[in-house]
């Protein structure tokens, strides 16, 4: 599925290439962009970027699954990707099945004893993400994410936190907060700790 003039469009509808002119970019900039397929992104992101693929919608599936990770390794990106999904039993599989993929699952409520949770990130909403339960996650082996992470407030929360990624819309909002932080003084690293009680 992709936003096209007018709506969503899912493409096992159509055809690629009679929608590929039809999509704008999901910024709101209103600049005319192509759909990326998996393979061109892959090209673009090897050996620079994690990419996250979710594995998403009706069709998420062991097939999903499959077909995913072979055209990851015919692109030679197994290293670049994640694979994520909301289905958890399709995360299972892949993490089972294809142990070299680092997987992740996004919750947005209670997921029990994550230590028994079958994948190596746990993807949780911004709501969600309170230290106990960034300590939970972190004390059974797997790294903590918070998704969606879009305003300049929570990505200096959230990147100046012990989480071990976000996952944004907002990637150039999302690298100046970074650049921000890390050119920080060591006093203003501490008053940030520090919070209300400095002031």
């Amino acid at each position: 599925m992709c936003r096209v003039r007018g709506g969503i469009l899912f493409l096992r509808d159509r055809q690629l290439r009679s929608v590929r002119h039809e999509i704008t970019d999901t910024t709101g900039n209103g600049e005319l962009l192509p759909i990326v397929t998996i393979e061109e992104m892959l090209d673009i992101i090897k050996d620079h970027e994690k990419l996250f693929i979710e594995l998403k919608g009706a069709t998420a599936d062991r097939q999903m699954a499959d077909d995913i990770v072979r055209i990851v390794r015919e692109k030679d990106c197994t290293d670049d990707v994640v694979l994520i999904s909301l289905a958890y039993d399709v995360i299972d599989y892949a993490e089972t099945a294809y142990p070299e993929f680092e997987t992740g699952t996004l919750f947005f409520a209670g997921i029990g004893n994550v230590a028994k949770l079958n994948c190596d990130l746990l993807i949780m909403e911004e709501e969600m993400a309170s230290e106990a339960r960034i300590r939970q996650i972190h004390n059974a082996g797997k790294q903590a994410v918070v998704w969606t992470v879009n305003t300049e407030e929570s990505m200096n929360n959230f990147l100046d936190s012990e989480v071990d990624g976000i996952i944004t819309d907002e990637i150039e909002l999302a690298e100046r907060v970074q650049e921000e932080l890390y050119a920080r003084t060591e006093f203003e690293e501490l008053e940030a700790q520090l919070g209300e009680f400095w002031k």
